[in-house]
């Protein structure tokens, strides 16, 4: 009997405990970091199946603009070419809510560099501007001030 009463014991604990438990530490999973978020997008096109703009996590003003506008190019990457050697950078914060993460990778014959502008919005780092070295970035390319 006592042995039974400890094994009770021991399986409400958890409950207890997690009803005990501060609000902070009972919060959503944490947020991608930037860095993160620049791999998982880079990769995709590694991978040949490249996460669409729409489908990024973009601020909702970039959002918005892509929903009324048709761009003809990718900013990362041409679908015919492949991406390999895939480098992503650290972040540069210029504060606590805005970053910068560079990527370098080889497009088909080609080094490409490319710089991801994120800012944090209700909690989650969202891309404000993908701009590559040379040519229009996505602010851009959707004609959008900052």
């Amino acid at each position: 009997m006592m042995i039974g009463g400890v094994l009770l014991a021991l399986a409400c604990t958890p409950v207890i405990a997690q009803r005990r438990a501060h609000p902070a530490l009972v919060q959503r999973p944490p947020v991608e970091s930037p860095e993160a978020i620049v791999l998982r997008i880079l990769v995709s096109h590694r991978d040949g199946r490249p996460i669409a703009l729409e489908s990024m996590p973009l601020v909702p003003r970039l959002q918005d603009a892509l929903r009324r506008t048709d761009i003809a190019s990718d900013p990362i990457a041409e679908p015919d070419r492949p991406v390999t050697r895939i480098i992503v950078d650290i972040p540069e914060f210029m504060s606590e809510k805005r970053a910068s993460v560079t990527a370098r990778f080889s497009h088909g014959k080609d080094e490409r560099l490319i710089t991801f502008d994120f800012d944090v919005t209700s909690g989650d780092w969202l891309i404000t501007d993908i701009r590559p070295r040379s040519g229009p970035g996505l602010r851009q390319l959707l004609r959008i001030n900052r």
